[in-house]
């Protein structure tokens, strides 16, 4: 009876030092976990790269408005958006006259996109507009 109790208590110790052995290889390899969605420092990340990305559009933007020299040749581009827009709305009319039900999926389709296209011209014309001289 002795020898069965040594026996459970030495099998009963093996299974504990394998557990623990097993648990320290477990914690050794998992990765670190860290709490939060803070970065590190102020320029990682989206956030702290903003203000030279914001900077950055606004030399293009700057750069782009020098070359269109837009309070120079302003009358002229609004003359080609009033004229663009004119040839959109024509189109637009000729399409919509030319549905038919064997085709009526890509009409539609080419009548949306020239609808999506005179509200760009729309909104150029507004952005135009609004350039102080």
């Amino acid at each position: 009876m002795m020898s069965l109790k040594k026996e459970h208590f030495a099998l009963l110790g093996s299974v504990l030092f394998m557990l623990i052995v097993w648990n320290a290889i477990f914690k050794a390899t998992r990765p670190k976990q860290v709490e939060g969605m803070e970065s590190k420092s102020a320029t990682d990340g989206i956030g702290g790269t903003a203000p030279a990305y914001a900077a950055s559009l606004k030399a293009q933007a700057t750069s782009l408005q020098d070359e269109l020299l837009t309070s120079k040749y302003r009358a002229n581009y609004e003359e080609a958006i009033i004229n663009l827009s004119d040839l959109v709305g024509a189109s637009m009319l000729r399409q919509a006259l030319q549905v038919t039900a064997a085709t009526q999926a890509a009409d539609l389709a080419n009548l949306n996109t020239l609808a999506t296209a005179r509200a760009s011209l729309n909104e150029t014309m507004k952005y135009l507009n609004s350039l102080s001289d």
